[in-house]
């Protein structure tokens, strides 16, 4: 395939994303996207034997606020990604979702940082701003007409958002500066062994000092003796020895900032600095968690680093969604139990309408019409919901506090110029109708 080829190809597919004609139906959704996946391919097989000029100017041929590209093979990667989940039958958001990432991988203009919007709420927003939003809406200003007047009020800060189903305000703050890490900024086990090169006599006393404490720590709960202030105490004095010859804090390797640099999100939500962290083996189809109970963030370790980056700011947008107590998220397994327990219900219901149907002569043909038409729509109901595992996914998949969170990572690359153009929330599916 040649140049003008693939673009063209690319510019079909935009095409049809922007007149959202798509259906849920998988060989409808694949024909939509297959130009991606296909132009995917050839950009990966092509890039290399074009020119200087030649790439630069497909790479402008690819969106319309374009210049260099910046991660051409990860977008490439993203083109084909798109149109295999669109072929294995995953919703079209995700393969949009995913569409997107490629996209923006490829839109940064020249001299603009990539900057992403992360979204935060009430906590961060001076009280005399909100102030200000909330009597516009009172007086029955547009969700349109409060951002456009609060913008710019706050240094770093867009405008006030009010029209969130939940309620709860919603501004959206830069992600300069932001990085992702994989393994961390700084490794346990290289610090480690670096200390122990360095600095062998010390190291040995630090490593018998910690071995003691964890030891003393397990007893104490063993025997019903512990006491998390002496913990405390018998950590600091081991970390105060480890700081000395270059060793973090035990904590501070499993936590969120040792992972992702973003200063605009510690200094909105300083307590997300220490949000428990890890990168684990997870299932190939789960790229993270945030567990509201334990306030603990999990990263597929085997995600390529980009989707890890992103992942993190899906996550920590859930962190703050709890923080502000704003809709939060979820998962497939939530809505599996209901969506079973509703198909055995509407069950029921259609077997008692057959069972009256046939064993109640007095049913006037009316009535007997009546409860046909009503069966028959609890049956097309239960057939929707015949794949109770699809249902589930698509549930958690529509839930505000997942749109939201992938906005927040979707919107990762975009430039400032688009992002001043095009507010935040207007990519929330409710703002669309």
């Amino acid at each position: 395939m040649g140049q003008n080829s693939v673009v063209d190809e690319i510019r079909a597919s935009q095409n049809r994303i922007k007149r959202e004609q798509m259906t849920h139906t998988p060989q409808a959704n694949y024909d939509a996207w297959k130009p991606f996946k296909t132009a995917g391919k050839a950009v990966e097989k092509t890039w290399d034997e074009m020119p200087t000029s030649a790439k630069v100017e497909f790479i402008a041929s690819m969106h319309p606020v374009a210049g260099p590209p910046i991660a051409l093979k990860d977008s490439a990667k993203y083109l084909k990604q798109a149109g295999s989940e669109i072929f294995s039958g995953q919703p079209i958001e995700a393969a949009k979702s995913t569409g997107l990432s490629a996209l923006s991988a490829l839109g940064v203009l020249p001299g603009v940082p990539a900057v992403a919007g992360m979204i935060g709420g009430k906590g961060i927003i001076p009280p005399e701003v909100l102030a200000k939003a909330n009597l516009m809406k009172s007086k029955g200003s547009s969700v349109d007409e409060i951002y456009k007047a609060t913008s710019g009020m706050t240094p770093n800060q867009s405008g006030i958002y009010l029209g969130h189903p939940d309620g709860k305000p919603r501004i959206e703050f830069p992600d300069e500066g932001t990085k992702y890490h994989s393994g961390g900024i700084r490794n346990f086990k290289k610090d480690h062994m670096a200390a122990l090169k360095e600095h062998p006599n010390e190291y040995t006393n630090y490593a018998m000092k910690r071995k003691q404490m964890l030891l003393k720590v397990e007893e104490a709960k063993q025997t019903g003796t512990y006491s998390p202030e002496l913990h405390a105490r018998m950590q600091a004095d081991v970390d105060e020895m480890g700081r000395k010859i270059g060793l973090l804090p035990d904590s501070e390797y499993d936590q969120l900032s040792n992972f992702l640099e973003h200063p605009y999100l510690y200094n909105n939500y300083p307590q997300m600095k220490k949000t428990n962290f890890a990168e684990v083996h997870m299932p190939s189809d789960s790229l993270g968690a945030f567990d509201t109970e334990t306030k603990q963030m999990l990263i597929n370790k085997a995600a390529p680093k980009l989707k890890q980056h992103g992942t993190s700011i899906h996550e920590s947008t859930h962190a703050i969604q709890q923080i502000e107590n704003m809709a939060g998220g979820s998962n497939p397994s939530k809505h599996l139990s209901e969506v079973i327990t509703e198909n055995l219900e509407l069950t029921k219901k259609i077997n008692k309408i057959q069972a009256d149907i046939k064993t109640n002569p007095k049913l006037t043909t009316a009535q007997r019409q009546d409860l046909l038409s009503e069966m028959m729509s609890l049956m097309d109901k239960r057939r929707m919901q015949s794949n109770a595992q699809k249902e589930a996914f698509m549930r958690y998949f529509n839930e505000p506090g997942e749109v939201e969170a992938r906005i927040a990572d979707q919107r990762k690359f975009f430039p400032q110029k688009y992002r001043d153009e095009n507010p935040f929330y207007k990519m929330y599916p409710w703002e669309k109708k």
